[in-house]
């Protein structure tokens, strides 16, 4: 029984250790769900993020794209800039240069134009002072004629030194025009023709000239009327007797007295319009210079914008090496723990194969006991009959015993019988001590049942306790036959006559302490048979 009970608490304490193990795998799977789903978040934010740098990136990329094209056009658009302002910079600084230089002018004009910045008073021609709309150009320059290079002085005097400049180094001649002969220029006589068809005005109104020098356009332009064809000119020039002076839009001037000129203008050095071509010119380069530099700085942005873009760019595909790398590296753990709780669920599925073997090995063992134990109650069983019976022969031994005392006391009479007696009684003490070391040997094998028995059946110790009886009543028996010798020095008479009751007695007890003997080598069979189960 104590064998089965230890390989059910060994498979018990199994049993514990794998319910143990399941729920610490049950733990672990929990955890590695757990674990799982916090990878495939994970994942799932760094897929998120890499498709937002992508996204990014091609953003980034498509408008780099559309820089190169931006910037493409712009250096177009800057180099032609460039270009027209190269252009119209050359044609400015040539016509500067014509104009400080006085091309077109007469080498006496040249001469004196020379002195203006070292000799005061002289404030230039009446092309520099004077300026027209470019469609009343021609007109003022064919009504102005050679008038246009008249030099304009503060004064005579000043009109005075340039023409002995001009005689001492046989410059030539200029015709000069002082302010101040100019104060009171000549009326228009005809103003009702200013009414005619075809009349656009005055020629000195249609002029700019600052308020300093109108009397010179007065003198100059103040009897000249400006008319839009030759037809009409015509027809106003009859009307008027052919009094009036007049020009033409294209050119054509009409003289009093009837004279008509025009046709082509060989020269085309058109020195009214050089000032408003140069003030043009000036103002086509500085447009241009300024478009130029609006360009450069739009080309310097939008460079400036790649530039930003290309570091965005650059660091975008690092942090898309590093979120890549992070990516790589969550797919790697994701596929790590899910592999790991496979490798969990396989170790669980066999936990729960060889729990279900304990549990058989459990009810095998239990079934095993229960058969056992119904053996060993019927030994036990079997074995209080046999103790039962073993009391009954004790009750008869001791009675014997009682017979034993009053025969010895009747031998103690006869001497001779003493003699025998006390022989047949040294028999008997060998007999005795044999059966105290069967009785012994019993009490070995009788504890070595004990034990093995658990020494917890109280049935077992009752059987100890009998037995220890039965050592109790020999023990008294001896010393009832001590008592015995003693009165058999007084009853030696009496041993004759008892000797041979006395043979039956030893006879009887011989047969009993055999039978005892039998009951114990069965008791012992039983137990080995029990112990083998």
């Amino acid at each position: 029984m104590g064998r089965f009970d230890t390989m059910l608490e060994q498979v018990q304490i199994k049993k514990a250790e794998l319910s143990s193990r399941l729920i610490r795998f049950k733990s672990n799977e929990a955890e590695a769900d757990q674990l799982i789903a916090d990878y495939e978040s994970e994942l799932e934010r760094i897929t998120k993020e890499v498709n937002a740098l992508i996204e990014k990136d091609a953003s980034i990329q498509q408008r780099l794209a559309e820089i190169h094209d931006i910037l493409g056009e712009k250096d177009k658009k800057l180099q032609e800039t460039r270009e027209k302002y190269h252009q119209e910079k050359s044609k400015l600084d040539a016509l500067s240069n014509l104009t400080e230089r006085y091309e077109g002018y007469g080498g006496a004009v040249k001469m004196v134009m020379e002195q203006k910045h070292g000799k005061s008073g002289i404030i230039g021609v009446v092309a520099d002072i004077i300026s027209a709309e470019k469609k009343y150009e021609m007109a003022i320059e064919t009504a102005l004629g050679g008038n246009i290079q008249n030099i304009v002085t503060e004064d005579e005097d000043t009109a005075k030194d340039m023409i002995a400049l001009l005689k001492k180094n046989k410059g030539g001649r200029a015709t000069f025009l002082p302010l101040t002969a100019l104060e009171n220029p000549q009326e228009f006589k005809n103003p009702d023709a200013l009414k005619e068809k075809g009349v656009i005005g005055m020629a000195d109104e249609l002029v700019k000239v600052d308020k300093k020098y109108k009397s010179v356009a007065k003198a100059m332009l103040g009897r000249i009327v400006v008319v839009d064809n030759v037809d009409n000119a015509v027809k106003i020039a009859r009307k008027y007797s052919y009094g009036i002076r007049m020009v033409t839009l294209e050119g054509e001037l009409l003289a009093p007295g009837g004279a008509i000129a025009g046709g082509h203008f060989k020269n085309n050095s058109n020195l009214l319009g050089r000032r408003r071509e140069l003030d043009e010119l000036t103002a086509k380069t500085k447009e241009l210079d300024e478009l130029t530099k609006a360009i450069e700085k739009e080309i310097s942005d939008v460079r400036e914008e790649r530039n930003g873009l290309r570091v965005k760019a650059e660091s975008a595909r690092m942090q898309m090496q590093n979120v890549t790398l992070s990516q790589n590296t969550a797919k790697i753990n994701l596929e790590a723990a899910k592999q790991k709780k496979e490798e969990t669920l396989q170790d669980s599925v066999s936990l729960k194969d060889e729990e279900e073997t304990i549990a058989k090995q459990i009810l095998e063992i239990e079934e095993n006991k229960k058969s056992v134990t119904q053996e060993l109650k019927d030994s036990e069983d079997l074995e209080a009959k046999y103790t039962k019976e073993i009391e009954g022969l004790q009750e008869t031994l001791e009675s014997l015993h009682e017979t034993e005392t009053v025969k010895s006391e009747e031998t103690a009479k006869s001497d001779l019988e003493y003699q025998k007696m006390l022989q047949k009684q040294g028999f008997e003490q060998e007999n005795m001590d044999r059966i105290d070391g069967e009785i012994a040997a019993r009490q070995a094998e009788y504890d070595e049942i004990k034990n093995s028995m658990n020494a917890g059946i109280e049935e077992v110790e009752q059987k100890k306790e009998d037995i220890e009886a039965i050592l109790a009543t020999i023990e008294a028996s001896h010393q009832a036959q001590s008592d015995a010798e003693k009165q058999l020095e007084d009853n030696k008479k009496k041993r004759g006559e008892l000797k041979e009751k006395q043979k039956n007695f030893f006879d009887q007890r011989d047969e009993l302490t055999a039978k005892h003997t039998d009951l114990d080598k069965e008791v012992y069979r039983l137990t080995q048979q029990k112990e083998r189960q």
